[in-house]
């Protein structure tokens, strides 16, 4: 559940923001992005279910994907706060709620009562599993940079000072 990771992972943008292109803004201001966007989420995709019970799952799919890629294409060049909660609260919300609802009902149509609830918990297991794996990818990037730098200090040098 790809999409349920960009919610899991805004903490990593709301620093980005902070630090970069939103400077200027409170964190307070800059949480409302993310916040917009699980809402939209969430919200979109209690919507999205009768589209679902009618058979328009192709039709969602197509929307929802392209509302996400346009979303986070146009996040990527954007620098203003309007830009940014447009394409990321706006877009990327919606097309997540047209993917999230649909592609959680969609497991019951493929799987038994008895094997549907162990695919049920490997879709929600998702997003978890793809954030540790993003956690890991840092902490190894991090470390090389801090290899490459010797002159910054380690944690364990500090502490040994006082």
């Amino acid at each position: 559940m790809l999409f349920r990771g960009l919610v899991n992972a805004y903490g990593s943008f709301g620093t980005y923001y902070e630090l970069g292109p939103l400077h200027e803004y409170p964190a307070s201001t800059i949480a409302w992005i993310g916040s917009i966007q699980a809402y939209l989420m969430l919200f979109t995709g209690a919507l999205t279910g009768p589209l679902f019970d009618a058979g328009h799952f192709r039709l969602l799919l197509i929307v929802g994907s392209s509302l996400i890629v346009l979303g986070m294409a146009t996040t990527s060049v954007s620098t203003k706060l309007w830009q940014i909660m447009l394409s990321q609260a706006f877009a990327v919300g919606i097309g997540q709620g047209c993917l999230f609802s649909p592609s959680l009902a969609v497991l019951s149509t493929y799987f038994s009562e008895k094997r549907f609830l162990i695919a049920m918990g490997l879709a929600a297991a998702g997003s978890g599993l793809g954030k540790s794996h993003d956690f890991l990818q840092s902490k190894k990037q991090l470390l090389t940079i801090s290899k490459a730098a010797p002159s910054i200090p380690s944690s364990s040098t500090h502490l040994n000072q006082n």
